[in-house]
């Protein structure tokens, strides 16, 4: 009945207002709108009302074009020629075309309205009158970050394999393993031309060249499709993890040009004919296993090899950090002697950003731990990439914006900011502050001002000012007042620390007062006073209390982890590493694999034993209770179905870990996502799957909290049966 639409430049401040009574059903509107950008709120009135809003952007002056070849074989290297008219900054992606990647363009609009705080309170206030529209107060806001650069994938090459299908006439086949890959992710600057080489995988696929190019509020975003075949062609359509009471059919796709024969094979049965153009065999298989294909014409071969996988089972990296006082000695079939603290550190800060979160306590960790790394390449004590460093940290301080809102940080995107939150963030942030990223110092700089104003007292926050200062209550708090203050109080707070100390079994540790993580972090600061006061042998104590506790290159979490950066740093020695191994004195000056009897010839040897073990996940009882439903069990291929998990109380920050039974996908994620991991918001974690095999399997969870190793809980098994 009633229609109105507003257009409004935020360069400008213009607005233009169009309204409409009268208008039919399927009737397009056309508007000329605002460039490079226009912020678009419609609202409609008929038996509801209706309000929707969105971002469009233009370009204004910026022009791309890019090249690149329509065709390659797999596995071979091709150029991606890219033009630019003017200085530019440009994110090129290459990915198999089955990976989800959702354009850019949508991100930025989306978060250019993340950032208005007044957008979700002008539903209350007529948000369509031209008054209401007059006294938007919409800043122009930056563009939205890009993610981080990606691990690049490629199928690995398996050892050739005799005599896998005799009659097949083959001696000798090398199989691949079947990933799909994101090929290749690079951030740049471009004025003018540049050709990047690319090295796609061996499977066929279509691969997907996105390009975005931005000049100030420019913004142009390009596609190519290049298609990687050749005449024989396999792929294994099969789930990734399977249970030994499970049954599932796979499907060995071919695509040949003419004829070919055909080779599938499974622990349950195999498959040998003569196959042409294109098609699927199936196969039935009942468990974990390997599958391998391949298919032979004329010469031409393709051959692939699939592993299904246990639900649960992870091979995980245990490490020990042993600190060697000088002239002491250790023997092993295998340490890593590093050079400095500062190298230690910068294998810690890279295992963190590894992380799979991105919550603000977490960004903030990651950032953290890049500033101690960057500070030690800055003073030449280690030996980096500087500019790779400083690319990953504006790509950090670039998310750190979707948590800030008006001088204080939210957990998530899109959630209240919180005191509690903020003080996290800025102590995770202090080693970045004031050393040469502008942004990140002006968020910290209102953000120490809010807190201020509202008279807001925190031990954890003296790095910045000493107003902050307030009593001791814990023993963070004394680690701070010792660290960053002048006074008398020093004293005070250093027999706080040494007092709280509890020490068990030759190590020694401090319970968490404010610690996230608990007492691996509140251990982590309380040992850097302690080194400070010069307690060696009780630092060593508390140093091998922590370094035991390390896996896949960390911590348990991002708090700790961090924690544990800074300790490090601390770490000062005079002398050159040296060592003598097995009798021959050794100068390390760079990170080294020795084998034997080490004895330390400087003070603060750091050397590292690293082994892996098995663990399956699903042997690990907690106390943590949630609930787990599907709204279907009983499913046909191509049906849809919603599963929810629910936590059933506030923990910190639950983290779900989802396996998909093998006959069900998500909708989300990819090509044949099996393995869900995500946070909980809200106690609630939604995620829809699909049907997309024959066969019976089960859906299997666990739940365990972010910051808390004792609270994990596992669901039994749901069975799902697809026809």
């Amino acid at each position: 009945s009633i229609l109105t639409v507003v257009l409004y430049n935020p360069l400008s401040g213009e607005i233009i207002v169009h309204e409409f009574n009268d208008l039919q059903e399927g009737q397009t509107l056309s508007f000329d709108s605002f460039k490079p950008l226009t912020f678009v709120f419609i609202g409609g009135l008929s038996d509801d009302i209706y309000e929707t809003s969105f971002a469009l952007i233009y370009p204004e002056k910026l022009k791309v074009e890019i090249d690149s070849p329509p065709h390659v074989i797999p596995g071979e290297e091709f150029e991606v020629y890219i033009k630019s008219n003017m200085k530019a900054r440009g994110v090129l992606i290459v990915y198999d075309s089955r990976l989800e990647h959702e354009s850019l363009a949508g991100k930025i609009a989306r978060n250019l309205y993340r950032n208005i705080k007044e957008f979700r309170e002008l539903k209350a206030k007529k948000i369509l009158s031209v008054k209401t529209a007059r006294e938007l107060r919409l800043p122009f806001l930056a563009r939205a970050p890009v993610a981080a650069p990606s691990v690049v994938m490629f199928e690995e090459a398996v050892e050739p394999e005799k005599g896998f299908a005799e009659s097949g006439g083959l001696a000798l086949i090398q199989f691949r393993k079947t990933i799909l890959p994101l090929a290749f992710f690079d951030v740049f600057e471009i004025d003018g031309e540049v050709v990047k080489k690319i090295k796609v995988g061996l499977h066929p696929t279509t691969w997907k060249v996105k390009f975005y190019a931005f000049a100030d509020v420019d913004y142009i975003e390009k596609e190519l499709s290049i298609e990687a075949s050749k005449p024989v062609m396999l792929e294994i359509d099969a789930p990734v993890y399977l249970e030994n009471d499970e049954e599932v059919l796979i499907g060995v796709n071919y695509a040949v040009e003419g004829m070919a024969r055909l080779y599938a094979e499974t622990p349950w049965g195999r498959v040998e004919k003569t196959v042409k153009g294109s098609g699927v065999e199936f196969l039935n298989v009942k468990g974990p296993c390997r599958i391998k294909a391949y298919a032979i014409r004329n010469g031409f071969a393709d051959a692939v090899e699939l592993e299904i996988k246990k639900p649960g089972i992870e091979k995980v990296r245990f490490s020990k950090l042993m600190l060697l006082d000088k002239y002491e000695e250790e023997y092993g079939e295998k340490f890593v002697i590093y050079p400095s603290p500062a190298y230690l550190a910068k294998d810690l800060a890279y295992a963190l950003i590894q992380y799979p979160f991105g919550c603000a306590e977490q960004t903030s960790s990651k950032l953290g731990g890049l500033g101690v790394v960057y500070k030690a390449v800055k003073n030449c004590i280690l030996k980096e990439n500087l500019e790779d460093l400083e690319k990953l940290i504006k790509t950090g301080i670039a998310r750190m914006k979707l948590f800030y809102k008006d001088g204080l940080f939210s957990l998530w995107e899109n959630g209240k900011p919180e005191v509690s939150v903020t003080i996290k963030v800025l102590k995770n942030l202090k080693h970045l502050y004031k050393i040469g990223f502008k942004e990140l110092d002006e968020m910290a700089d209102k953000a120490i001002s809010r807190l201020l104003e509202h008279n807001i007292k925190d031990n954890d926050l003296l790095a910045y000012d000493s107003r902050f200062k307030t009593e001791i209550t814990s023993v963070e708090d004394a680690v701070n007042v010792y660290l960053y203050s002048k006074d008398k109080d020093r004293e005070k707070a250093l027999r706080f620390i040494l007092e709280a100390v509890e020490e068990k079994n030759g190590t020694a540790y401090w319970r968490a007062g404010k610690s996230w993580a608990g007492i691996l972090e509140a251990t982590c600061e309380a040992l850097k006073a302690v080194y400070q006061a010069g307690y060696k042998d009780l630092f060593k104590k508390g140093f091998t209390f922590i370094s035991s506790k390390l896996i896949n290159g960390m911590l348990y979490t991002t708090s700790d982890t961090r924690a544990f950066i800074e300790l490090v740093s601390f770490l000062q020695s005079n002398d050159k590493t040296r060592i003598e191994l097995n009798g021959k004195v050794v100068e390390v000056d760079s990170i080294t694999v020795v084998k034997g009897r080490v004895k330390a010839l400087s003070d603060f040897v750091l050397a590292r034993v690293d082994y892996e073990d098995i663990v399956d996940l699903f042997r690990i009882t907690g106390k943590l209770k949630y609930s787990i439903e599907i709204s279907s069990t009983d499913l046909k291929i191509g049906d849809k179905a919603v599963l929810k998990i629910i936590v059933d109380k506030d923990y910190f920050v639950p983290i779900a870990r989802i396996w998909l039974p093998g006959n069900l996908t998500a909708l989300e994620g990819g090509a044949n996502i099996q393995v869900i991991h995500q946070p909980i918001k809200d106690k609630i974690l939604k995620v829809e799957v699909v049907a997309v095999r024959k066969g019976t399997a089960k859906l299997r969870s666990l739940v365990y909290d972010m910051y808390d190793s004792s609270k994990i809980g596992i669901s039994p098994p749901i069975r799902v049966t697809v026809s």
